[in-house]
């Protein structure tokens, strides 16, 4: 981007003041040597920065409520959702040492892996600690750590990928609807590349809606389709918020949510940027995040 812009500003000078067109060889070739150290410290710079957003994922609390009363005493539940971790060759065991570490001082009820917990590989997810951190965050979680599949846990051996989930000690919901702490129910739905995957309402026919209802998906494609008069909370990953600016415009123009909070109905849906990256573990105008949900029951906001 660097370079492109050195052209454009030739381009334009070119065909305006001619300031570098007219000036003589040596003074040109000067102006070239500093536009490449600019450019050059300029991505370096950048790159470090968005190195760092990845190794450093910020906590992002929301505090949200339905007017459902739980089916057990319980008046609250503190929910810890990532997505996109994307275990892989660039991030490494200290990027899940930071991302367990701040889920587990956040002490929630629950913890929910929104998808593409792979970038592609399932061999990365046995290097060095990373299945023991995993293992150690769900002995601490009560209520345990649930995951739905993402796009990219399905591109290679997915079946090994199921392993290294029951590995970690966690729970793999495919189009499935449990009922939590006799309080909620929580459901999991298969990734948008599954064309046989159940439609939500059809996961949730049988589920008893007088309690609340947590939903969780990887991708925020059909969130019109969502019964909104039946779920309290929709969480989904997958869009990063764009990752690496400018492509924060590419999702925007094509997901009807691509980031962030928003009510519709009786429904709250939160579109997280994720806790990792895809392809080199970098963001530049976006930040990586853990989302804490404190949802209460019984009160109408």
């Amino acid at each position: 981007m660097g370079v492109l812009l050195c052209e454009l500003l030739a381009f334009v000078d070119r065909y305006t003041i001619k300031w570098f067109a007219r000036s003589p060889l040596h003074r040109k070739q000067v102006i070239r040597y500093i536009a490449f150290g600019v450019v050059l410290v300029g991505a370096l710079v950048v790159v470090g920065k968005g190195l760092y957003v990845v190794s450093h994922p910020k906590v992002k609390h929301l505090s949200l409520s339905t007017s459902k009363q739980s089916g057990s005493t319980r008046d609250s539940v503190r929910i810890a959702f990532v997505s996109d971790i994307h275990i892989g060759e660039s991030i490494r065991p200290r990027h899940i040492r930071q991302m367990v570490d701040r889920i587990i001082r956040q002490q929630p009820d629950i913890v929910l892996v929104g998808g593409d917990v792979f970038d592609y590989y399932s061999r990365y997810g046995y290097d060095g600690d990373i299945v023991p951190l995993m293992q150690d965050l769900a002995s601490e979680i009560p209520l345990g750590v649930y995951v739905v599949m993402g796009n990219h846990d399905y591109r290679a051996d997915t079946s090994q990928k199921i392993e290294w989930i029951k590995d970690c000690h966690a729970n793999l919901l495919v189009d499935t609807a449990v009922l939590i702490d006799h309080s909620f129910y929580l459901v999991g739905r298969d990734d948008a590349t599954q064309r046989h995957r159940k439609d939500a309402a059809e996961i949730m026919s049988e589920i008893d809606y007088s309690l609340p209802i947590i939903y969780f998906e990887h991708q925020p494609n059909e969130l019109d389709l969502l019964p909104t008069q039946w779920v309290d909370l929709a969480l989904y990953g997958h869009t990063h918020d764009g990752q690496i600016w400018p492509f924060k415009w590419v999702v925007e123009a094509y997901y009807p949510l691509a980031y962030g909070y928003e009510r519709r109905g009786n429904t709250h849906f939160y579109v997280s940027s994720g806790v990792g990256a895809a392809g080199p573990a970098i963001r530049v105008g976006t930040s990586s995040e853990i989302v804490i949900v404190d949802l209460q029951f019984g009160v109408d906001r």
